[in-house]
């Protein structure tokens, strides 16, 4: 996922209409936040004994 949004980065980058370029990049960072958190709870459950692998 994350290579995937590496890509739209410099698409975005070329747009022409700044007030969709500036949203996109503040929804691109969005989204980098959430897959962080997602991450973050994914190797918490990952720690425990208990749970099988995902």
């Amino acid at each position: 996922m994350a290579s995937e949004m590496m890509k739209i980065h410099p698409a975005a980058a070329a747009l022409a209409d700044k007030a969709t370029h500036e949203e996109i990049i503040k929804l691109l960072f969005q989204i980098t936040k959430d897959l962080e958190t997602i991450k973050k709870r994914v190797a918490a459950i990952e720690k425990q004994d208990d749970t099988p692998e995902l």
